[in-house]
C-alpha cells in the first residue's frame, strides 16, 4: 500500500512539472552537455608514466629495487546545468543563480615493473556546484553569458586521485570550481520554441584543456527553456 501512495505522489508530481515549468515563464533553463575532462586531467595530460627507483646496496649486492609506472585515460565528462532568472527588471535582472552537476571518469592503470605486479582501476568522482550567472547579451535568439560555481566532489576510493594530487586523500571530498569565461546559447525553431543548443568555454574542475587558461576547455549540450 506504501508503494503505491509514493508512486502517486510521483505521478502527480511529474504531472505538474509542465505546467510549473510554464509558469516560470523562461525563467527557469535547464541544459545536459558532455565537455573536455576537467583540471585534474591536466597534472597527468590525459595519460602520465612516473617512475621512482631505490636501490639499496649492501656488500655489493642489490636489496631492494623498486620502479613503479602509473597510467591513465581520462574520459569526456557528462553534465546537468540549471539556471534560474532572479528577476526580469532592476538591477537583478542580468543575474541568475545556476547549479551544476557533473560526472568524471578515469582508467587508472598501476605498475610495478620489477615485481610484475599491476592493478587496474576506475576513478569516478560526481561534482555538486552553485554559482551566479551573468547574462552579456540577450536578444529572442541568442544569450551570452559568463559564470562561476564553486562546490565539492564525492569520489571512489582510488589511487588515481591521490597520484594526481599529493595534497588529496582517496576518497576524500574537494573543493571544486568552475569559471565560464564565455557561454553561448542560440534558441532552435520558431519564436515560441523552448529548445536551444549551447557551449560554454572556461577553466575548472568540470572542464578544461590547458594550464593556459587563453586556451579553455569546452562544454556543449542542449538546453531547454521553460
Amino acid at each position: 500500500m506504501l508503494l503505491h501512495k509514493k508512486l502517486l505522489m510521483a505521478i502527480i508530481l511529474a504531472a505538474g512539472i509542465p505546467y510549473w515549468g510554464q509558469a516560470q515563464d523562461g525563467r527557469l533553463e535547464i541544459n545536459a552537455a558532455i565537455s573536455t575532462a576537467g583540471s585534474y586531467m591536466l597534472v597527468d595530460g590525459g595519460g602520465f608514466d612516473e617512475s621512482s627507483t631505490q636501490n639499496l646496496i649492501s656488500d655489493g649486492v642489490l636489496n631492494n629495487l623498486t620502479e613503479e609506472s602509473y597510467k591513465s585515460k581520462v574520459f569526456p565528462s557528462p553534465s546537468i546545468e540549471i539556471a534560474y532568472r532572479i528577476s526580469d527588471s532592476g538591477m537583478m535582472k542580468r543575474l541568475s543563480v545556476v547549479g551544476m552537476a557533473g560526472f568524471h571518469i578515469a582508467d587508472y592503470e598501476h605498475r610495478n615493473i620489477v615485481d610484475t605486479y599491476s592493478y587496474k582501476q576506475t576513478a569516478m568522482k560526481a561534482d555538486v556546484l552553485l554559482g551566479v550567472r551573468f547574462r552579456i547579451l540577450e536578444t529572442s535568439h541568442l544569450t551570452m553569458y559568463s559564470q562561476a560555481m564553486a562546490g565539492t566532489d564525492f569520489r571512489n576510493a582510488s589511487d588515481y586521485w591521490t597520484v594526481t594530487d599529493n595534497n588529496n586523500s582517496d576518497g576524500c571530498n574537494q573543493f571544486v570550481y568552475q569559471l565560464t569565461f564565455l557561454g553561448f546559447r542560440v534558441k532552435l525553431g520558431h519564436q515560441n520554441s523552448h529548445l536551444g543548443v549551447m557551449t560554454e568555454l572556461g577553466y575548472g574542475s568540470e572542464y578544461a584543456l590547458s594550464k593556459i587558461v587563453i586556451i579553455p576547455g569546452i562544454r556543449a549540450g542542449i538546453s531547454y527553456r521553460f
